[in-house]
């Protein structure tokens, strides 16, 4: 059964409240058995690809995710367990640490630069005008750079926020990652704790659109809380769908990882939550490209979920006998994608994540979301974890 673009909220605004409501209480269940990690100031890191450096990331030490502060964490989030939300850093104070991290990864010289501040890198209530202002002209000093990724949430994103960037940066080619989580707004809003209309959305990949050397990521989560193995495919394949239909250029699949204090943690210890695999992302780039052949050429897709603040100490299952296995897959389907490849001595070809064979999903367990039934289940896990 087709639906549209984007999932229709659930007729009953009872199911929506209480589902929000319920999933919140759990939130503050797991914020509670969190433990707050110790923040360092000074954090970069590079990422290699056959040897060679390809791209650096630098975690600027601002105030964190002010939507998080006002509104409360997205549910998934793990923000709030970290240190980072406990300090306040003057500007001159994080560009001495930004320009620090970028004198050490100078001798690899990567030419793509992640700078990430835990939230909206737009929202100036975090990320002050000034400091983006002395932060892109440290960057634009550097030849070597020649792609700069920032993120936000959409609601930040506007032409004249991007064009002040630009000119501070040059040349250099602006890449803006946004947090879509899912084409369902049921499950954004009331699940994922994520209070954002679509249509802001569209308005920044618009204003992405609009101008020369900018490009627009969408980020999405792959199996959801609360959602079957057969429902997260059916979501992320429509996800990808929207996300070509709001034009963005880029989309990052991010399977659910496993960090201190968040909701997916609190259910995997309860026996509550199972970790998506390499093949779940099989399954739905397989489903996409059978339901949607045109949009095949129309977006370039990566596989992400492993880098967050706090880092996880759990990410989707896969090995290198995986790995080898799901790329033949998706050869066959003439779908490619940007996966960090891993690196595991296994002499003996056994994958240690024990999902090495690949299983036909049962086509009667592909489907769309119920927010009723996602309610009941919600309660049912409440009752089951007091």
């Amino acid at each position: 059964m087709e639906r549209s673009q984007e999932a229709t909220l659930p007729s009953s605004k009872l199911v929506r409240d209480n589902t929000e409501l319920l999933v919140r209480r759990l939130v503050i269940r797991s914020r509670l058995a969190g433990e707050k990690e110790e923040f360092l100031l000074e954090r970069h890191l590079i990422e290699y690809k056959n040897g060679k450096p390809i791209r650096a990331i630098i975690g600027i030490p601002t105030t964190g995710c002010n939507y998080a502060r006002l509104n409360g964490a997205c549910s998934m989030c793990g923000h709030p367990d970290s240190g980072l939300w406990d300090i306040n850093l003057t500007d001159d104070t994080i560009i001495e640490l930004f320009q620090s991290s970028i004198e050490k990864i100078r001798p690899m010289k990567p030419n793509s630069l992640g700078v990430y501040c835990s939230g909206s890198f737009f929202d100036d209530n975090e990320v002050s005008v000034k400091l983006k202002q002395r932060i892109c002209k440290s960057i634009a000093d550097e030849a070597w750079i020649e792609e700069v990724v920032v993120e936000s949430l959409p609601q930040y994103i506007t032409k004249p926020k991007i064009e002040a960037v630009q000119r501070m940066l040059g040349s250099i080619r602006l890449k803006i990652g946004i947090s879509l989580e899912t084409a369902n707004q049921f499950i954004r809003s009331s699940v994922l704790l994520k209070k954002v209309p679509s249509l802001s959305y569209i308005k920044a990949t618009e204003a992405c659109g609009e101008l020369k050397n900018v490009y627009s990521i969408a980020y999405a989560v792959i199996k959801p809380p609360f959602l079957t193995e057969g429902e997260a495919i059916w979501e992320g394949a429509e996800t990808i769908h929207s996300a070509v239909m709001m034009k963005f250029d880029e989309i990052s699949l991010e399977p659910l990882s496993l960090q201190s204090g968040t909701l997916q943690s609190l259910l995997e210890k309860q026996g509550h939550y199972d970790m998506s695999s390499i093949w779940t992302l099989v399954n739905i780039l397989k489903l996409w490209q059978s339901k949607y052949p045109s949009d095949l050429n129309s977006i370039t897709i990566k596989i992400g979920g492993e880098v967050y603040t706090p880092l996880p100490y759990k990410t989707f299952l896969r090995c290198s006998t995986c790995e080898n296995k799901a790329f033949k897959e998706l050869e066959k389907i003439g779908v490619e994608i940007d996966l960090p490849r891993i690196s595991i001595d296994n002499p003996d070809g056994q994958c240690d994540t024990q999902c090495c064979t690949y299983i036909e999903p049962n086509p009667l367990e592909i489907r769309e979301p119920n927010p009723s039934a996602v309610t009941q289940r919600v309660i049912k896990i409440i009752n089951l974890i007091n």
